[in-house]
């Protein structure tokens, strides 16, 4: 119930997992796919999620430094 006496709206359901969707929602950090914050992994799956948006912020960095001509093979 709230203050005025109206009972608090039902959160709404979680939206199923697309494994895949996950994947990329938590691997390219400029997407979002809704995934990631729908589901939260737990035990090795959620090492396995820090691993992966680590490395697409690693990759996502290195991509826009390749674009923009700051990495140059010599």
């Amino acid at each position: 119930m709230t203050a005025t006496g109206t009972p608090a709206p039902a959160p709404a359901p979680a939206p199923a997992i697309h494994t895949i969707a996950y994947t990329l929602d938590v691997l390219v950090p400029i997407v979002d796919l809704g995934q990631q914050k729908a589901w939260m992994p737990s035990g090795n799956a959620l090492y396995c999620s820090w691993l992966l948006s680590g490395t697409g912020w690693i990759l996502t960095t290195a991509l826009a430094a390749g674009l923009s001509g700051v990495l140059k093979r010599n």
